[in-house]
């Protein structure tokens, strides 16, 4: 993950004493990185993995409804971020938070202008720990209760099935949600709420990159431009 801002591609430390004969990725670009700071073999490339089959989802006709499903990232508390040797951290509390806000703010904006009514539905990608920043989970509920058309996906969801019936995925950088939801045929884009991260080979079919409120709109508008009756 780089930042305009930035003069180094930095490796998550986790990544750092790998020493690999062969390593699946789902992002080719991303191996050039790999290649920079770890021991690594043969590299191929892949769709994302997730241990089990795609389900037959219900097509489901939503002609005058839009239905959008978010995936986020819980912030971790800073005691446990910084013990895992992590000194800065996109997922804070502020960015995520920002995150959804701008998704509530802006979904409702555009469902509201072309006469659409709305679902905003979402899943945390982990369940709640200790090792998490309570605020942010106080926010989710606090924004829950503030909106009718809110609702929560259990952390073990089906994820073929989720995007399947879905309109629109958005997912804070870089969950491989989106690249799913789009190799499924859902559009789907990487938000940067912060729009700070450089424009690099995220996009994966129809997936792509937004930074900030305003292009956030542009691609709702243009994504539902077709759905008004």
């Amino acid at each position: 993950m780089l930042r305009d801002a930035d003069s180094l591609d930095i490796a998550h430390p986790g990544i750092r004493h790998l020493r690999v004969d062969t390593i699946w990725i789902w992002d080719s670009s991303y191996e050039r990185t790999l290649r920079h700071y770890i021991v690594l073999g043969a590299v191929k490339r892949t769709d994302p993995v997730l241990w089990y089959k795609p389900s037959c989802s219900p097509v489901v006709d939503r002609k005058n409804e839009v239905r959008e499903v978010v995936f986020d990232v819980t912030p971790l508390l800073e005691f446990h971020r910084m013990n895992s040797g992590i000194s800065e951290n996109y997922y804070s509390y502020e960015n995520v938070a920002r995150f959804l806000t701008d998704i509530f703010d802006v979904v409702r904006e555009v469902a509201k202008s072309k006469g659409l009514d709305h679902t905003v539905a979402i899943k945390h990608k982990r369940s709640q720990s200790y090792h998490h920043d309570s605020r942010y989970l106080d926010y989710v509920s606090q924004l829950a209760l503030a909106c009718d058309n809110f609702e929560f996906l259990d952390e073990v969801s089906d994820i073929y099935e989720t995007v399947d019936l879905s309109d629109i995925v958005i997912s804070i950088p870089f969950t491989s949600t989106t690249h799913i939801a789009a190799l499924r045929g859902t559009p789907a884009i990487f938000n940067d709420a912060t729009s700070t991260l450089r424009q690099l080979s995220y996009s994966v079919g129809s997936s792509q990159l937004v930074g900030g409120r305003a292009d956030l709109l542009n691609f709702l508008n243009a994504q539902l431009t077709s759905r008004k009756s």
